[in-house]
């Protein structure tokens, strides 16, 4: 974070009282030469920077994200998924607070104050700032974007059929690029977001999760939450739907195991190794070894398209 080539440690605490209840809050402790011990105790009294929020149930620090780029200040995001808007001054409870709106913040450490304006959600319990993924910059991408995930917001600011949308946001202006939202009620789709150059053109691809996604909507015919991961291309073909600014988008790919109740999706991670990449999905709920164990399944890709579960 500190750019001298050694890696920080960025940590997020949402349930810390943090001066109230359950505000959380934000850390970071730099690579130090004079740490020498391979053991070394952490508490918040260690911390070399931290940032508390500022509602309580706010969750701060749910999503920390480290955000680096070449002849600029590193930059932290951090996620409040259950921050409201206030109908009150001093931000007491109020029944008619806007709940669980959810909001990122962007601070450039040492400085404790945002930076730039935080970026908000439109949807009530919709839980902006859930996940955040960034794109990495490169020279055939010099405008990378941010995905901010809302998992349980509605198609619309007011409706609660929680299936989840992904905002993409303009690192360089702010401005939004693009809207996309599941398909399916309940499906909580932005659970997790990530990115990933699948295809090795230079460019990232976008991933999120959708864990409760079923194929079938009755539940009755093969069960549901059996969970899906969609891929989406750079430059993604999308129409806009006919109720809100909505859109739908054509998948390069679609990851999942077909068993029903696994929450396949819980969790994303990326991993390069040469000329491959490793996409890590967690099934939170699956029974494949015992009941509700749990599963991490593991995806390939190479240069040669193929696919490797």
């Amino acid at each position: 974070m500190n750019q001298d080539g050694a890696a920080d440690l960025l940590i997020g605490s949402p349930f810390a009282p943090a001066g109230g209840q359950q505000r959380g809050f934000v850390g970071l402790l730099y690579a130090k030469h004079s740490i020498k011990e391979s053991t070394v105790p952490l508490t918040a009294e260690n911390l070399d920077w931290r940032v508390n929020g500022t509602q309580d149930y706010e969750w701060f620090g749910t999503r920390v994200l480290g955000l680096h780029q070449d002849g600029m200040s590193s930059k932290v995001l951090v996620g409040s998924p259950t921050w409201r808007h206030c109908a009150r001054k001093n931000c007491s409870y109020s029944q008619n607070d806007t709940q669980s709106v959810g909001r990122a913040s962007v601070f450039v450490p040492p400085s404790s104050v945002p930076q730039e304006k935080s970026v908000e959600g439109t949807s009530e319990f919709g839980k902006f700032g859930q996940a955040i993924a960034a794109e990495s910059p490169s020279k055939n991408n010099l405008n990378p974007n941010i995905a901010y995930a809302s998992p349980t917001a509605g198609k619309t600011g007011t409706s609660r059929d929680q299936r989840g949308s992904v905002v993409l946001v303009n690192a360089q202006t702010g401005e939004t690029a693009k809207r996309l939202c599941g398909d399916r009620d309940y499906s909580r789709f932005g659970w997790d977001v990530a990115f990933a150059d699948i295809n090795m053109d230079g460019k990232d691809e976008l991933l999120v999760s959708a864990p409760l996604r079923t194929d079938d909507p009755t539940e009755e015919l093969y069960g549901g939450e059996e969970g899906h991961v969609y891929i989406y291309e750079e430059g993604m073909d999308s129409y806009q739907t006919t109720d809100d600014s909505c859109q739908l988008a054509q998948t390069l790919a679609t990851l999942g195991t077909e068993e029903a109740k696994s929450h396949f999706g819980s969790a994303l991670a990326v991993l390069r190794y040469h000329d491959k990449i490793n996409i890590i999905v967690s099934a939170v709920r699956s029974s494949k070894a015992a009941r509700l164990a749990g599963a991490v399944h593991v995806f390939t890709f190479s240069k040669t398209g193929s696919r490797l579960p």
